[in-house]
């Protein structure tokens, strides 16, 4: 029998993402593939703005629209998808933002996966424009096949999130509460786009206003989304005044939070949110035997339900830790029948954080994380 390899690899690795003072900050650009051809919207492309996030250590997650990529006037000469090859290659996230931002109902934009007044489209129906987007996306940046999705509008459906899951996404952001929408599929949330129509007369207050919600997000839930909207291609961008704007912020968040800063792609938020594959050796027969199915809710205040399944009797120990691994809590500790079991965990007065989930089995163990958000 081969033994997992579990509390201290994790801590280890994961650690310097999820301290519980630490703030992981997401850069997220939407709708970077827009049909707005004027020239006087500057600058036209990616790798400035790129750039200018690399001088300040961040990463960008870009949300593209596939369809944009074979139109005129958007990808001229090739010269986008060369742009994203190289951003992808440099460490940054591409992002599936659907296939074209059309509505195959009624052809207006601002919603494609889900129509607000029309009967919901099927599973065939949103499996066909995410596979679109798929093979479209793929043909042009090198067989890329992404695990994070940005649905167009921000609109989805639960049949929007089963066919995403199915086809092994991992993360999406929408503006609903950050936590599982299926087990292994997680909601980072998002915030507001507080560069929207930015002019140099709302510059300030709209800086004021961004570092605010910073704040409070970070304080309430230890991530942060900074997003932007096609900010090449928008009047308020002019001369490139969005990067500018987004560097000072970037400047203002480093001084902040200094070493507790850390900046992450929207794949990488997911990964250190939901439940983490924690062992480097797998133990086939424990594998099959004994599961741990993580919680719900996650994030939770100030309780959660934690399920596991046995598929035969087993002597198991169950408990909570919290980031440095010190255990805080015994939740069950004895022989458990066959079957699934849920046991609630009460945080109390706990703080805001990760913890982690240990499910014991003789020498075997089980670890996933879980998130305290008051």
């Amino acid at each position: 029998m081969r033994f997992l390899i579990v509390s201290i690899l994790f801590l280890l690795h994961f650690s310097p993402l999820l301290a519980q003072d630490s703030l992981l900050f997401v850069v997220r650009v939407d709708d970077i593939t827009s049909r707005t051809t004027s020239s006087q919207y500057m600058p036209r492309g990616i790798l400035p703005f790129q750039n200018m996030m690399e001088s300040k250590g961040a990463k960008v997650s870009w949300a593209v629209m596939p369809a944009r990529l074979a139109e005129p006037g958007v990808n001229t000469g090739g010269e986008l998808g060369r742009q994203l090859r190289e951003t992808h290659s440099r460490g940054h996230e591409i992002v599936l933002h659907g296939f074209d931002h059309i509505c195959d109902f009624d052809g207006n934009s601002g919603h494609e996966m889900y129509h607000p007044s029309h009967a919901p489209f099927t599973y065939a129906e949103q499996s066909a424009t995410i596979n679109k987007g798929l093979k479209l996306l793929a043909d042009s940046v090198n067989g890329l096949r992404p695990t994070s999705f940005i649905p167009p509008g921000h609109f989805s459906d639960a049949t929007t999130h089963q066919v995403l899951s199915d086809e092994g996404f991992r993360v999406i952001g929408i503006g609903a509460a950050p936590g599982n929408v299926l087990p292994g599929f997680h909601n980072i949330g998002t915030s507001e786009d507080f560069n929207w129509a930015l002019t140099q007369n709302s510059y300030v207050a709209k800086r004021t206003e961004t570092l605010k919600d910073i704040r409070a997000k970070a304080a309430s839930q230890g991530h942060y989304t900074f997003l932007l909207h096609d900010p090449f291609t928008r009047p308020g961008y002019l001369n490139g005044l969005v990067i500018q704007w987004a560097g000072e912020i970037l400047d203002s968040v480093k001084v902040e939070y200094g070493s507790r800063l850390r900046f992450v792609t929207i794949r990488e938020l997911g990964e250190a949110l939901t439940q983490v594959p924690t062992s480097i050796e797998t133990d086939d027969v424990l594998a099959n035997d004994i599961q741990l199915l993580g919680n719900y809710p996650n994030p939770f205040n100030p309780s959660t339900q934690i399920r596991f399944s046995l598929h035969t009797s087993h002597v198991i120990r169950l408990t909570v830790h919290d980031i440095l691994g010190r255990e805080i809590a015994v939740l069950t500790d004895g022989v458990m029948p066959a079957g699934t079991h849920s046991v609630t965990f009460d945080a109390g007065t706990r703080a805001s954080g990760v913890y982690l989930i240990r499910l014991t089995s003789g020498t075997n163990v089980l670890t996933q994380t879980m998130m305290l958000v008051r």
